[in-house]
């Protein structure tokens, strides 16, 4: 972690940094009875603009790459990178960036960011690269003179730009809060949708000036903080559901299981269909549960642990990750380096889509022709009743259903070409099912 450390704030240990050479290493604030800045919201920040910092972090990032072979690094509250001596905000070219790439042993590695800090007092949101805003009409803007309009350069600079690592890979937030939502079945989500299986063009724009590319969002439901992936399905919260009429699994129905199952295999189904780097916490291939516990950090006990006996209890499911992930795999036309442009077309249960506020179904085909692949047909619907969508292209007997995550294992999942041929160009999709159909190679 480069963004703070254990030593905390003023009330805090002498492990380090605090008795090597406070003032360089951490970041000062101007409050003399709190005299640690504390953008991360853990007490203290790593004072990343000095020299001598940076210097530590490459040098540290060297040592893991060369003599442990790791190939990639995330970093935590990666936003911190930019801030200023003074706690302002440099997004032009914060120097720790360059550092980085100019580095040869670091510029082919990859690199995560979690585009954000931890302090919701002083916030840094820098998800995206090119994100073209108007200032606010009224109130501040500034954080640091509070005037409004102030004209300081770093507001313009956060205006115009998010997240300065060029190369970088961003955790997408909007894409795990899009996917849950939708998921759940709240309305007024599906252009959202949309946008995010399609690569979310819109915090990485797919044009000229900036070419940012799909791969850069790093897609995820489900993390290291927050719920799993399984109690999202589990227990009520803003963003998740149970299911049933209550939380957790004990005295749950058979019904019930099965739903929550459903919803599992439908999040999985749209985060490795859509045109990013997907991303899925330890544990979700089989249902690791934390008891609902959404703030797990300094939790060491069963709560936390992998428990591997729910790995034969619920095999049905990290048999449907298994055969999702090869199917991503196997298929170029998904993951593609580039956007998906004029090779997507979009439908709805019929033609067109409904864009209305309560819709709750999408439908697309994915031409794969381009990159030597077959076409694909995705159909969603996150109504709690089944929906008739119409195939908009090709006959019955040119497509075969790979996945209907409403289906019990192993028919969710059928391998091409065992996969069933279509016998209609309609197709009821189930309630809160997502539906694969793969058209066939000689068509």
């Amino acid at each position: 972690m480069y963004n703070h450390t254990g030593e905390g704030n003023e009330g805090g240990p002498v492990y380090s940094f605090k008795g090597i050479d406070n003032s360089t290493y951490y970041m000062a604030s101007v409050d003399p009875d709190h005299p640690y800045a504390d953008y991360t919201g853990t007490g203290n920040t790593l004072h990343c603009a000095n020299r001598a910092v940076r210097q530590l972090i490459v040098n540290s990032l060297q040592y893991w790459v060369r003599e442990m072979h790791v190939d990639g690094f995330r970093f935590d509250l990666a936003s911190v990178f930019s801030r200023k001596s003074d706690g302002s905000i440099h997004l032009q070219d914060p120097p720790i960036f360059g550092d980085i790439a100019s580095d040869s042993e670091l510029a082919n590695v990859r690199m995560i960011a979690e585009p954000w800090e931890g302090n919701m007092n002083a916030p840094n949101y820098q998800l995206g690269f090119s994100q073209p805003q108007t200032a606010p009409a009224e109130g501040p803007c500034c954080p640091m003179c509070g005037r409004h309009p102030c004209g300081c350069p770093e507001v313009t600079a956060a205006l115009q730009r998010g997240f300065p690592g060029m190369g970088w890979r961003q955790w997408n937030d909007k894409f795990r809060t899009t996917l849950r939502h939708f998921i759940k079945s709240d309305p007024g989500f599906v252009s959202d949708l949309m946008t995010r299986i399609y690569g979310s063009s819109d915090v990485l724009p797919d044009s000229v000036q900036e070419a940012c590319r799909p791969w850069q969002s790093l897609n995820y439901i489900s993390s290291h903080d927050g719920l799993t992936l399984y109690d999202l399905v589990s227990y009520n919260s803003p963003d998740s559901w149970n299911c049933g009429d209550r939380d957790g699994e004990e005295d749950i129905s058979t019904e019930v299981m099965s739903l929550r199952k459903r919803q599992v295999r439908n999040f999985v189904s749209l985060l490795l269909l859509s045109n990013s780097t997907p991303m899925f916490r330890a544990g979700d291939e089989f249902l690791q549960t934390q008891g609902g516990n959404p703030n797990p950090y300094n939790i060491d006990s069963p709560t936390t642990w992998l428990d591997w006996g729910r790995l034969e209890a619920h095999g049905d499911i990290f048999r449907f990750f298994r055969k999702m992930i090869g199917f991503r795999k196997s298929h170029p036309s998904i993951a593609r380096a580039k956007f998906w442009r004029d090779d997507v077309s979009w439908y709805g249960v019929g033609k067109e889509v409904d864009w209305s506020y309560q819709s709750h179904s999408l439908a697309y085909c994915l031409h794969g022709a381009s990159v030597g692949d077959s076409d694909l047909y995705v159909m969603i619907n996150a109504y709690w009743q089944p929906l008739d969508f119409t195939l908009q292209e090709g006959n019955p007997q040119e497509w075969r259903r790979i996945v209907d995550t409403h289906m019990e294992s192993p028919c969710d999942f059928v391998d091409y070409p065992d996969a069933p041929a279509l016998t209609a160009l309609t197709y009821s999709v189930q309630s809160r099912s997502v539906v694969v159909l793969q058209r066939s190679q000689n068509a």
